[in-house]
């Protein structure tokens, strides 16, 4: 920096040139005060002593210049006083303290959880352990291998819905396929339409109809029903053979076999639901066409057995549209004299009145109704009409009634199921009886009468039990009297400890 003598080059810088050192210290011992000596206009120096000593500025002290540094982020400044030295060492000490960079280090991967074995084409999946879902995308042909192991497994019924593990029905109970994916409600919807991409090849009618048939090979006709419930999409897919069984394989009695020479009459099939009615039916039908030459028209609601292609002689008529819709294409049918009429339902008054008449016409008239045994199916009948018509429809079926059926499918011991049939022949003494309005007769009359051909539902399981077809508890189960059926097993020697073990449960 300048010195005094160079800024002040007239003299020193606090006396002007004169030696007053003497003086200023006695005037700032007494009033602290210093006389400055100013130019005057005329080039001259006088003193001025109206400005105190303290006003007068020391020169700036010196401060040491640091080298740049590069912009770092440090905390704030502690508070205190000082200058903060800023040296290069110390700002490297210090960075890495004041600016911490975490650095996460990810994650191992977890190892792929092992999925269910994919359903394959050849041979049939192998659903067997529960609880075992898969949870990735279902395919069409997914869908339909599943269909093929609820068929192979006697299902007649599959119901896809969103959340819940698969079921199906077999033989009118409802089961769980085992290991079969358990959908979402998207997915079931993206599934519904490619399966109906994949069969329907009508763009139109891709969503205006909730219902359509296709056929898969080897397995029969599906029929496919959409609904929405509170858990979202779903469908229900009812599965057709496409031939019926043989006789033999369903076990047709002889007494049911020599029906089928009727060429008259009315034959009742009766059953719970789910027992195979239409089955034995379209089995009846097929014996008739096998012994002679005749024109058979089934009407059936829904999909139902296929005839077998080589049956030209039966005509099927399949309803969609209710029971108003079979009663029309009923009286449709009877104008082209068919031999024999197979009426899947005739569970209302119209529907049992064209069969009475018909069957009065001299048609052979296979008509079904819901019923757990012959004597109830009477009862049903006869309960269809108003009480003042009873007395006249049981003269009816007292003169053209040939026979009741009543049939109930009971699980076999080694797999599958075997049906067990109740036959009530159209005698001479049952006739009477019903004829005279004394139904509650039947039972005794039916009772009495196996030598004529006339077989008991008790007597039907009983014979299954001691063959060794049936467990013991599953007839007494399957059983419309099962009190009756107890008295039978306990007079063969029968166990019937399982009775009272499911009383107390």
């Amino acid at each position: 920096m300048p010195v005094a003598d160079e800024l002040w080059p007239h003299g020193n810088a606090w006396g002007g040139g004169v030696d007053d050192s003497r003086t200023r210290q006695e005037d700032d011992s007494r009033t602290r005060q210093e006389e400055v000596r100013v130019p005057a206009a005329d080039g001259s120096l006088r003193l001025d002593s109206s400005r105190p000593a303290a006003a007068i500025m020391p020169p700036p002290p010196s401060f040491p210049v640091a080298p740049p540094i590069r912009p770092l982020s440090f905390p704030d400044t502690p508070s205190g006083g000082g200058v903060i030295e800023t040296k290069p060492t110390r700002v490297a000490v210090e960075a890495p303290q004041t600016e911490t960079v975490r650095v996460e280090t990810p994650e191992a991967p977890r190892p792929p959880v092992a999925s269910a074995t994919p359903i394959v084409t050849t041979p049939l999946p192998s659903y067997g352990r529960r609880g075992t879902h898969r949870t990735s995308t279902v395919g069409t042909n997914d869908l339909e291998q599943l269909l093929r192991a609820a068929a192979a497994r006697g299902a007649s019924t599959v119901y896809l819905r969103a959340a819940v593990e698969l079921s199906m029905r077999v033989h009118g109970e409802l089961q769980v396929l085992e290991g079969a994916p358990v959908l979402s409600a998207d997915e079931i919807e993206t599934l519904l339409v490619s399966l109906k991409l994949a069969h329907d090849h009508d763009p139109r009618r891709l969503l205006t109809s909730a219902e359509w048939t296709f056929e898969l090979e080897n397995v029969g006709r599906i029929r496919c029903a959409v609904f929405i419930d509170h858990r979202g999409a779903g469908a229900m897919f009812e599965i057709v053979p496409f031939r019926t069984a043989a006789t033999d394989q369903i076990g047709l009695s002889l007494d049911v076999r020599q029906l089928a020479s009727e060429r008259e009459g009315l034959v009742i099939v009766s059953g719970a639901r789910g027992a195979g009615k239409l089955l034995l039916m379209h089995q009846i039908a097929h014996l008739i066409t096998r012994g002679r030459q005749t024109y058979v028209i089934t009407v059936q609601r829904g999909m139902g057995v296929r005839t077998a292609h080589e049956e030209t002689s039966i005509s099927q008529r399949e309803v969609r549209d209710g029971l108003d819709d079979m009663l029309a294409v009923a009286r449709a049918a009877l104008r082209e004299n068919p031999d024999v009429l197979v009426l899947q339902h005739a569970r209302t008054t119209p529907l049992m009145s064209l069969a009475l008449d018909a069957a009065a016409s001299g048609h052979l008239v296979i008509a079904g109704i819901t019923a757990p045994s012959a004597l109830g199916a009477i009862d049903r009948i006869v309960e269809l009409y108003s009480p003042e018509h009873a007395r006249h429809v049981q003269l009816q079926l007292a003169q053209h009634v040939r026979a009741v059926v009543a049939q109930v499918m009971v699980p076999r011991i080694r797999g599958g199921s075997i049906a067990a049939q109740e036959v009530m022949l159209m005698t001479s003494a049952i006739a009477a009886v019903l004829a005279d309005g004394r139904a509650w007769q039947l039972r005794s009359a039916l009772e009495a009468g196996p030598t004529r051909g006339m077989v008991p539902l008790g007597d039907g399981l009983l014979a299954l039990v001691r063959a060794g077809e049936v467990r013991p508890e599953d007839a007494y189960r399957y059983a419309p009297d099962q009190a009756a059926l107890l008295e039978r097993f306990e007079r063969h020697g029968i166990d019937t400890s399982f009775a009272h073990l499911s009383r107390l449960g």
